[in-house]
């Protein structure tokens, strides 16, 4: 598929003054060294307020671990580097790791929007009723 226009405009919560409810994200890694830095840092970058981050590396045989390593020195999330039986097992583990009203995960090679984080906050508060969103591919 080609990369579709990005809506600037669905991303900006306006000036929300409700409630954050709790974001837990994850992101499952392996061998994703080129992708990792700039996955970790659109998520917390985002300057949500209660936010639960974690990566599960699946020890990884690249950089991956060194730029987890490095960046959790700059940034608050957990992390682990263990085996796993692949991307739904690394997944799981992560969500054992974080807890949060709102669940998602981000796979090590993509990227949230800026102020994408608040947007999904500020929808889930104003509207209680919906339990599922998602965003468009770029």
């Amino acid at each position: 598929y080609p990369p579709r226009q990005v809506r600037h405009e669905v991303l900006d919560p306006g000036d929300f003054t409700g409630r954050y409810p709790s974001l837990a994200i994850v992101t499952p890694t392996f061998n994703q060294g080129q992708f990792i830095e700039r996955t970790i840092r659109s998520v917390m970058d985002q300057a949500y307020p209660a936010l639960n981050y974690a990566i599960y590396d699946g020890v990884s045989k690249d950089d991956t671990k060194s730029v987890i390593e490095r960046l959790a020195k700059e940034y608050d999330f957990r992390w682990k580097s263990e085996p796993d039986a692949g991307q739904a097992d690394a997944i799981n583990k992560a969500f054992g790791m974080v807890d949060g009203e709102i669940m998602a995960w981000l796979n090590s090679d993509d990227l949230l929007m800026p102020r994408a984080l608040l947007y999904v906050g500020s929808f889930f508060d104003q509207n209680p009723d919906i339990d599922v969103i998602y965003g468009h591919r770029l």
